[in-house]
């Protein structure tokens, strides 16, 4: 094959399409990953129910609460202040995973990023000072 110009044949290596290569290369390394955990999700669960042994009675098939009858309905109002708690800690423990990387690279980064974190923390800051003003953690 007899290139028309310079540069029109496409497996001419060049620093576009070795980038275009390297690029299509992780795409097809990311969908294969997806693809045998998906299909392997799929064999162990379907193995999983077919080779296990079920022998439901009476007993096993009825509800349990720490060795006792129940009692008491299940449907009753709970403390709506555990959840609330809980989801504090999960805000805060993504504070912590937004800041780690910052941390790692502050000296690369400028300015401008450091500014927007400062805002951040800031937020944060005003947040639980709102939290401990209303008593959600006392």
């Amino acid at each position: 094959m007899i290139p028309l110009c310079k540069g029109s044949n496409p497996f001419t290596p060049n620093k576009e399409n070795m980038f275009n290569l390297a690029l299509t290369l992780n795409a097809y390394i990311i969908m294969m990953n997806v693809i045998i955990s998906a299909a392997l999700s799929w064999i162990i669960s379907i193995l999983s129910k077919k080779l296990s042994i079920s022998l439901p009675t009476w007993e096993k098939l009825t509800s349990y609460e720490c060795g006792f009858e129940p009692f008491g309905d299940a449907r009753k109002l709970s403390v709506v202040s555990f959840f609330i708690v809980a989801m504090l800690f999960l805000l805060f423990d993504l504070e912590v995973v937004l800041l780690l990387p910052w941390a790692k690279s502050f000296i690369y980064i400028g300015m401008f990023v450091f500014l927007g974190i400062s805002i951040y923390l800031i937020l944060l800051l005003i947040g639980y000072i709102y939290e401990t003003d209303k008593g959600v953690l006392g």
